[in-house]
């Protein structure tokens, strides 16, 4: 018998699925506690200061950047240090039912960490005050940013403060509240490992000889996806390896994770639906009919995969 050999080609293509903005919340500004001498102002272009659309896959840095202005409304001198309360709730950005993500406050006007650590910002001996003369204002700029390894999925992250300006002796001058947070998008990337070589954007995988049976190649899906997530699976040849140039093919059936897929647009692979990051790895196994009496040479198929999250 005529020996035949198949090299069937994949191409992975990884997806992204993405959620809208979240809704502003409904910061306020509190009653300003003011002596007769110094009337101070907190002003912010924006009391929300979330971080929004995040993919946790991306690698980019979340991290954001949120100016407030003090004016000083009154006939007297102004100095005071600028600090962040959490009213009474331990530090961390948190979903509903979530737990805590760390995140980190800079005041770069001052140069020093205004992360509410133990539940407000510590003042320190090198911690450089602010000084308004009447009349005067003074622009501050917070870096705000996250620490994505707690993240645990996607969603909107959020802690409430209050940003007060307090005097030499401690006493509040006025509060302001703000919101942080970040908005983490649904997102999913694929990726093979195993027996296969690189072309390009494809993933060349060799059958070697051609037999029946279940190949043994080791094979698998790397999947990371925020939540659970759908793989799409297309055969350009609807299952089947064929004969560059002829009519000469031979039928192959797929599994993932010992599961039978069938392709097309009702078919594919779907994960658990648990909440949280998920981090799969998916054993392939090609299942090929019987190739007797085939013609001789490279019989292939291209598979387009993509994942998107459910």
């Amino acid at each position: 018998m005529t020996m035949t050999t198949a090299r069937w080609i994949l191409a992975a293509l990884a997806g992204l699925l993405t959620l809208a903005s979240p809704a502003d919340g409904n910061a306020q500004t509190l009653p300003a506690q003011a002596s007769p001498d110094c009337r101070l102002r907190i002003d912010t272009a924006a009391t929300n200061w979330v971080i929004d659309g995040y993919d946790l896959f991306g690698g980019g840095a979340a991290a954001g950047a949120y100016d407030v202005l003090f004016v000083n409304q009154g006939e007297r001198e102004c100095r005071f240090y600028p600090r962040f309360d959490t009213d009474q709730a331990t530090l961390g950005l948190r979903a509903e039912g979530g737990a805590a993500v760390a995140y980190t406050l800079l005041d770069t006007f001052g140069q020093y960490d205004a992360t509410p650590v133990a539940g407000r910002t510590v003042r320190r001996p090198v911690n450089r005050p602010v000084v308004l003369v009447p009349g005067g204002q003074q622009l501050v700029r917070y870096l705000f940013t996250v620490g994505v390894d707690a993240l645990q999925g996607d969603g909107l992250f959020t802690q409430r403060l209050l940003l007060t300006a307090e005097d030499l002796a401690g006493n509040p001058l006025t509060q302001r509240q703000v919101v942080v947070g970040i908005n983490v998008l649904p997102s999913a990337t694929l990726s093979l490992a195993g027996a296969f070589t690189r072309n390009g954007s494809q993933a060349d995988i060799d059958l070697g000889d051609l037999s029946a049976g279940v190949g043994a190649l080791p094979l698998a899906l790397q999947v990371m996806s925020t939540r659970g997530y759908r793989l799409g699976i297309d055969s350009l040849n609807g299952g089947r390896l064929r004969l560059a140039g002829t009519d000469w093919s031979v039928p192959y059936a797929l599994s993932i994770q010992g599961q039978p897929i069938r392709f097309g647009e009702n078919g594919g692979y779907v994960s658990g639906n648990t909440p949280g990051i998920h981090r799969d790895s998916l054993p392939l196994s090609f299942t090929v009919a019987p190739v007797s009496d085939l013609r001789a040479g490279s019989y292939s198929d291209i598979l387009t995969i993509t994942v998107a999250t459910l």
